[in-house]
């Protein structure tokens, strides 16, 4: 092997290690995060926010308490959200409450 061959296969090697380090700080380090606004949706709420990770689901965010009321499910931009999706965005989820008797 002449040394320009040398020096050319050297050279993609090394290519190809800094292209697989940047894949995988993307794919398995860097995290997206995401702002999960809470509204309680009550006269006295208070709002909060939560940074999660993209994918979590919505039931693991925080269900806040009323009194006299049982929390029924979330809503995003008025439509009812299952506690099975995952977060992939910024977003705004609503409490829908209803009374306890």
């Amino acid at each position: 092997m002449n040394k320009n061959k040398k020096i050319e296969l050297i050279l993609t090697v090394i290519l190809l290690l800094i292209l697989t380090t940047i894949m995988c700080y993307f794919v398995f380090i860097k995290e997206n995060k995401f702002t999960v606004t809470i509204n309680p949706n009550t006269e006295m709420s208070t709002i909060e926010k939560q940074q999660v990770k993209e994918g979590t689901l919505i039931s693991s965010i925080k269900i806040p308490t009323r009194e006299g009321y049982k929390f029924l499910y979330w809503t995003y931009k008025g439509i009812k959200v299952n506690p099975t999706d995952e977060i992939h965005k910024d977003m705004e989820l609503y409490a829908i409450w209803e009374v306890v008797k």
